[in-house]
């Protein structure tokens, strides 16, 4: 089977393949800043004008808010990724950075320092986003499986701590003398014959 179609025909691997794929993408992401002139307080183009305002120099501008980009976006693969319960709390940091985010723009728009609270204005675009983010995870259902697997060790934990509680040690004595009298005898009986007898003391040893 070729790779392309094993992937396609793999739902697990396709939804891997595609992280790892982002994973990949992101940092590269990042330097498409690089094609911004530099020393430029104005950058004007046929689609859109960029004014740096406050930050002076577009160039850096636009490297303040890639950093955050990047931040998010590796927050927001890790949650997405992530098998543990913890992983919500990782909403904290994203919403910290959209806080950063809509104050870089601010400031760059409105020309003010860079120190006001922002935190509930921008609660109008990083709240949207947490809840995208949690569906986006819930479809890639990483957690659950991981969550699946926990819960079926913990029931044969306990299933097997049920069973040993019930064991009886004198029917242990009474197999292993019987065990061991089948020892003495066993170069004196079929081979057959041996092996059946040691079947029947495992199945008086099985906890049911």
């Amino acid at each position: 089977m070729k790779l392309p179609s094993y992937i396609a025909s793999n739902k697990k691997l396709k939804k891997d393949v595609l992280i790892v794929c982002l994973i990949v993408l992101a940092p590269f992401c990042f330097f498409i800043y690089k094609v911004v002139p530099e020393g430029v307080s104005v950058w004007e183009t046929k689609w859109f004008t960029i004014d740096a305002g406050y930050f002076e120099a577009v160039d850096y501008y636009i490297w303040l808010l890639f950093v955050k980009g990047l931040t998010i976006s590796v927050l927001s693969l890790w949650y997405i990724s992530s098998t543990y319960w913890w992983r919500f709390f990782l909403f904290t940091p994203v919403i910290s950075e959209f806080n950063k985010v809509y104050g870089i723009i601010y400031t760059a728009k409105y020309n003010t320092g860079y120190d006001i609270n922002f935190f509930f204005c921008s609660l109008v675009f990083s709240v949207p986003y947490v809840v995208l983010l949690y569906f986006v995870a819930k479809r890639f259902n990483y957690y659950k499986p991981n969550k699946t697997i926990n819960n079926e060790l913990n029931t044969e934990i306990n299933e097997q701590i049920l069973k040993l509680s019930k064991f009886n040690s004198k029917d242990y004595k009474s197999v292993k003398k019987e065990w061991q009298n089948l020892l003495k005898g066993k170069e004196n009986m079929p081979k057959k014959e041996y092996l059946l007898k040691i079947m029947q003391l495992r199945n008086r040893l099985v906890f049911d």
